[in-house]
Order: structure tokens, then sequence, then C-alpha cells
């Protein structure tokens, strides 16, 4: 359901360029981590131009795919996972009692971690706004990961690694290029200028979350993800040093955004995901099924209601409204799905509405009218939906949200290009293949879709069916809220053996 379940010429290449970078430079190490691991989320964005030219060359893709013999995202689990022996046992230590959180998830250290002593990382711009103005208790403690790279000087001993390992990776290089000289990424001197400039980031972050574990009495590492270099090193050391490792599942994630995975552990939000982690190698054992802590956080109270909303636009109460999510697509997937809804909204008794996705800079303008409008900005996502009759979308969670608050889901399924990070994998039919609602593929089956939708009530009550179907299979339901249940997790892992943690 979340990554599709293909195998494609552009998963084989960015994938295997990945297995090539991490088995050629090996050796470059940083307190126990091989750096190309760290590096996996920056070498897929250099690697971009390479992977788009090549996924077409049918006799190339051929080729290489006999050479590296990966043909699932399973295979790439297992081959890319690469995890480190454990050197020491950190956990075992007495005094040993905190949780190094993520920053954005402090409003959930908040409300159930406050018997705990917590580390709260500010790092990435989301984490500093999240962190932001907000009353810690006195055993919460906030680490300014960012300012100390950015502000802090690096010591002479990481300055004289950093030397020594630009050095080796020169070494490597030239063998390297005299060997393999056809390599298509590896042996560019663009490549080798890439990496002058990762090393030295690389290295200082390494050393600094190093110490962090080393010197703070931290216990249970807690993140949302754990691809990008901060989690992908605090994972890896998670494992050298004997800590858990919790990844809380934040988005309806994909290959790029998961694989490989490495932590100790995970809470994800129902059967499908630990269906697909499952499928991809992770041990069951290692999978709890909590619900979603980020839609539990990110609801808010509805203020302006669906009267506030039809006083703003002018429109006569009695009349159904029609909510389409926008989604960061090519403007041209977003154009499409909007000029659907305009001939929809021209031929049927509805009103429409647009909410542009945060990072949506499409103008909507042109598709205006009496009865179709944008979204007020002072509407939240939860006041959309409680004022929404149906909710339209491609394969945003907010299908997820919509069949929360019993609305219908209508999956739009354009016609879309390819996108290296946007639409590779299937991903974009994940919510058709769940059957969160009923799909439509152009303009005209929307209209045919609403107008049986309007007359037939029994296709109403299929269409809250369908979305009820898709909430059980997505997001566990039970006695405890999404947040208690991660919480009942982390205390478990808090006291748990050092065989638990290794799972």
């Amino acid at each position: 359901m979340y990554g599709g379940e293909e195998w494609n010429p552009h998963l084989l290449l960015r994938y295997g360029y990945t297995l090539d970078f991490f088995e050629a430079f090996a050796s470059l190490r940083m307190h126990g981590i091989e750096l190309p691991l760290a590096l996996i989320r920056p070498y897929h964005h250099f690697i971009r131009d390479t992977v788009d030219r090549r996924r077409t060359n049918d006799a190339y893709v051929r080729e290489r795919g006999s050479s590296w013999n990966m043909h699932s995202m399973s295979d790439v689990q297992t081959r890319l996972r690469r995890l480190p022996g454990q050197a020491r046992s950190f956990g075992a230590e007495p005094g040993r009692d905190t949780i190094l959180l993520c920053g954005n998830y402090v409003d959930f250290a908040l409300r159930h971690l406050t018997p705990h002593k917590v580390i709260l990382l500010s790092h990435y711009l989301y984490e500093r706004r999240y962190l932001k103005n907000k009353k810690l208790p006195a055993q919460f403690e906030i680490y300014r990961l960012a300012d100390k790279l950015l502000l802090g000087t690096p010591s002479k001993r990481v300055r004289k690694e950093t030397k020594e390992l630009l050095r080796s990776f020169d070494r490597l290089h030239a063998v390297f290029r005299r060997e393999e000289g056809q390599h298509e990424v590896l042996a560019r001197g663009a490549f080798r200028r890439w990496m002058h400039g990762e090393i030295p980031f690389i290295v200082e972050l390494i050393d600094a979350l190093h110490e962090l574990l080393r010197t703070r009495p931290i216990k249970l590492i807690v993140e949302h993800t754990e691809l990008p270099p901060r989690q992908s090193i605090l994972s890896l050391l998670a494992r050298i040093h004997g800590l858990p490792f919790l990844h809380v599942q934040h988005h309806l994630s994909s290959d790029a955004s998961m694989v490989p995975a490495r932590a100790s552990h995970y809470a994800v939000w129902g059967r499908h995901m630990r269906e697909w982690l499952i499928l991809r190698g992770i041990p069951p054992a290692a999978i709890t099924e909590t619900g979603s802590v980020r839609l539990e956080l990110s609801r808010r109270q509805v203020v302006h209601t669906r009267d506030d909303l039809l006083a703003c636009c002018g429109w006569e109460p009695g009349v159904p409204i029609l909510v389409l999510m926008t989604e960061q697509y090519d403007a041209s997937v977003n154009y499409s799905v909007a000029a659907w809804l305009q001939e929809t909204v021209r031929s049927l008794p509805v009103y429409a509405m647009i909410k542009p996705h945060p990072d949506d800079r499409l103008s909507y303008d042109a598709f205006v009218s009496e009865r179709l409008a944008v979204a007020p900005p002072f509407f939240h996502l939860d006041e959309m939906l409680h004022a929404a009759d149906l909710v339209l979308t491609i394969s945003s969670t907010t299908a997820v949200e919509a069949a929360m608050a019993e609305k219908g889901v209508i999956v739009l399924q354009p016609d879309m290009p390819y996108d290296y990070h946007l639409n590779y994998n299937g991903y974009v039919r994940h919510l058709a293949k769940a059957e969160a609602g009923e799909i439509v593929t152009s303009g005209s089956r929307l209209t045919a879709c609403l107008r049986k939708w309007l007359e037939d009530e029994s296709f109403r009550s299929t269409l809250l069916t369908k979305g009820r179907s898709f909430l059980r299979k997505t997001l566990t339901g039970g006695e405890l809220s999404p947040g208690a249940a991660v919480y009942g997790l982390i205390r478990r892992l808090l006291q748990s053996s050092g065989k638990e943690r290794a799972l």
C-alpha cells in the first residue's frame, strides 16, 4: 500500500548506485560508522541526474541489473542494511535513564514523558519551530545541535580526523577510477568534489552525536525517520553502543523514506504498515501497532464552522461541499485535477473548495467562480474536514483524516509524469490500491461519480463503508490512544534487556 509493490529501472539504478557507493568506500569510518551509510539521503540527491538519464536505456539497465543482482526492495534492505557490530553496551550502564527525542515530538513529550528525563534535539528548522516558546519541565533539556554545528569550532582531533579521511578518500577514489573508470557516478570528478564537501560535515556530525551519547545518560533514542544524516548516524551509533532505537511512524511512508531500515523497534500506525515492513525484511517482533501519534497531536479545535465557511464564500446552506486537498506534485498535475473539479461544479449543484498543500505554489485564481473557491487561509485542516461533505485527493494523508471524520473520499488518479522524488514507485496509487474511496481517472468520471453520489443513497453509504475499512487497516484502534500506546512501548524499552534491544 505505502511504497508501491513494484520493481523498476529507477529503483534498480538508485539502489544499485548506492550499493556501489557503500562497498567502494566502506573503509572510510568515524567512531565505527561507515561514512557512506550516513550520506545516503544527500547521495540520492546527487545521483538524480544520472538515474533520470539512464533509466530509459533498456540495454544498460539489463546489464547493470545482472551485476547488482537485486530484484526487490527486500533485496535492497538485505544488501544495504550493513549493521555494525555492537562494541559497547551503554544501555546496560547504571544511571542511564534519559530519552533522546526528536524536537518535533515535544508536544508528545509534554503529554506523556514528564515522569522521565528527556533531551530534545534542536537541529532541523522544523524542530526549532516546534520547540520555540515551549515551557518545559526541569527534567527536560533542549540540545541545540544546530548551534553546536554552525557556531562551534571543530576540535583539533576532529580536524585531524577529517584531513586523514579526505586523504583516504582520495587514495580510494584514484584506485577506483583506474579499476572502474567507466562508473557513471563514482569515477566522476564531480563525485570527488561532492565528497570533499560532505566529509567534513558528516565527520563533525558523527563526532557530535557520539559525544552526546557517550557523555549523557541516554538509554533510548526515539526518532520519526531514519534516513537523513542525523537519524542515520543515531541508528548506527545505537547499534554500536547497545541502545534501543525506536522509529515512530510519522507519514504514509514510501521506500525512499524508509529503506534501508536499521531501527531496533518500530511503532507503526496499523496493519498495513506492519505488513509493508515485514515484506521488506523487518522482523515482526520489532514492530508494534500503536496508531498515529502525528495525527493525534495535529488535531486542532474547530473554531470556524461550516456556517462560517458559507458566510465567507456567500454560499447557501443545504448544498454539498467538496474539498480538494492538493499535494506537492508538479503544477500540471494539480492544474489537471483543479480543472476536473471546475468541470464538475459547472455540471452539478455542488460547491467546491480547493485547499492547497503548503508546498503547492500554483495559483488557482483562474478556477475561482461563484461555486468554486480557494480555502480561506484562516481555516485549518480540521475545520475544512468538519465543513466538507466529500474529500478529494490523489495520495494525501488527509484521506486518513477524512475517514476519521466520517467523510467520504474520492481518490483522484490523473496521468502523472515520472518524478525522481515524487512519482517513481507507484506511491501515487496507494490510496487506490487500498480502496480508500471511489477511484476516478478523468473530469467526466468525476462528474459521473458525483452525480451518482448526489442521487444514490446506497452509493453514499458504500463510500463511507470503504473509508471505515481503509481506516481499520491503516490505523490501529484500541483502548489506548496512540500517544499512550507509544509511551507504553517506550517504558518497556527503557526497562528492556540487552537481548530485546538487539532486535
